[in-house]
């Protein structure tokens, strides 16, 4: 049922509240859950029914308690419990399916189970993964959703101190948002005059299609932001002089598959495709190198990744030449700005632009970037940007596979004629 304020039928609540009970006596008595799922609307709890119409099987599925620019983005199921009877015959499989169908009906790109060691092989067959937030508190779904970063990667390494015998697992199902708004050029100007800066220097006048992320994605959020503008983006052939900067990799783009590439197709999308290659496991990129490689595969662009500390004059320099920079930082959960946090919220952003101060005196210099968290132009200091990417150098919490290769690295891209 989908009506909004529908209820379940009474004896069908009964049936419920004594299932759930006689799975878990301990937490509530009949009576008790009675009154909670009269109090619920139906629609988040899925069930199969017996041929002769008795509750078997029961799935709670709710939406997570945290949002973002898009609105939570996920589900939690709880509640799965199989009539003893009944267990063995594919019940719980299908009530899972049910309630991932669901979950995309809805618009969420993941679902989340809390499993018991024992339903923890169930569970990776059907092909749910290990919560990189782990046993981070009670009640991690709380404070888990907001997948936006590669924050949550790291969080399992930051909170070994809390053990418990259950294990948060989840499931994407969505590869791709649908929430996608459009940028105009008047926008990244006005967005840097409202912080104080009025000579303001993009890439001509491109229009650029924003795409809310899902998941720790927030590198491929750039890149399907980029796949979206290719054919406008200007060919250029003027070079950057990089004689102070270490050139870690380049590659140059194809001149014949510009077309192929210029949009993430469901027939190549851009996380299939990395997963294929090797470079990420759910859409994270903790080496950049990973990451300008997937820009050469797909986008076909020039790469070009350096590691330098002069991104004020590097950054001014590739977009007056019509290139585009990407770079990551420590993300401000809120305000989206560069902060240091050792690399917890490790972050890509695409830097479209800069800005100056109409004052001559004023040597401050800002970069005009957009990410996958917020449709709204980030505009922040180059040198900010530059001492957030530094110290994740320092980041403490790296992942048993894979090293955080980020810090001070631009990856600049661009089209040759």
């Amino acid at each position: 049922k989908r009506e909004e304020h529908a209820s379940w039928p009474q004896n069908i609540i009964f049936q419920i509240a004594t299932l759930l009970y006689e799975a878990w006596p301990e937490h509530r008595t009949i009576v008790q859950r009675q009154r909670d799922i009269a109090n619920t609307n139906c629609c988040d709890r899925l069930l199969i029914l017996s041929d002769e119409g008795k509750v078997i099987a029961h799935l709670r599925l709710e939406q997570s308690k945290i949002s973002n620019c898009d609105g939570a983005s996920a589900g939690i199921a709880t509640s799965i419990v199989v009539n003893q009877d009944k267990r063995g015959q594919g019940l719980g499989r299908r009530l899972l399916s049910l309630a991932e169908k669901e979950s995309e009906h809805r618009g969420w790109g993941y679902l989340y189970v809390e499993a018991i060691p024992s339903a923890i092989q169930f569970y990776q067959r059907c092909g749910y993964l290990e919560s990189p937030n782990g046993a981070e508190n009670d009640v991690p779904v709380l404070r888990l959703i907001d997948t936006t970063a590669i924050e949550i990667l790291l969080q399992k390494s930051h909170n070994k101190e809390k053990i418990t015998n259950k294990l948060w697992m989840r499931k994407r199902l969505l590869e791709r948002s649908t929430r996608r708004v459009s940028i105009i050029p008047s926008q990244l100007e006005s967005a840097a005059k409202m912080n104080g800066f009025s000579i303001i220097k993009t890439i001509e006048s491109i229009i650029w299609e924003w795409e809310k992320q899902i998941g720790p994605s927030c590198g491929l959020a750039v890149l399907r932001i980029l796949s979206c503008a290719l054919n406008q983006i200007p060919c250029t052939t003027e070079r950057i002089c990089i004689e102070h900067d270490t050139l870690i990799f380049s590659a140059s783009g194809s001149t014949t598959s510009t077309t192929h590439h210029e949009s993430d197709s469901k027939n190549c999308p851009l996380l299939r495709r990395a997963k294929k290659l090797g470079l990420t496991n759910d859409g994270e990129f903790f080496d950049m190198g990973d990451l300008a490689r997937l820009v050469n595969e797909c986008l076909g662009l020039d790469v070009m990744l350096l590691e330098s500390n002069r991104w004020k004059s590097l950054v001014q320099d590739c977009i007056d030449k019509g290139y585009l920079c990407i770079f990551a930082y420590d993300r401000d959960r809120n305000t989206h700005l560069p902060v240091f946090r050792s690399g917890l919220s490790a972050h890509y952003a695409l830097c479209l632009g800069y800005a100056r101060a109409a004052n001559n005196n004023d040597t401050k210099v800002a970069a005009i970037a957009i990410h996958g968290v917020s449709p709204h132009p980030l505009i922040a200091d180059i040198d900010d940007f530059y001492a957030s990417s530094d110290q994740l150098r320092t980041a403490k919490y790296q992942t048993s596979t894979k090293e955080m290769l980020l810090a001070r690295r631009l990856l600049i891209l661009g089209k040759r004629r």
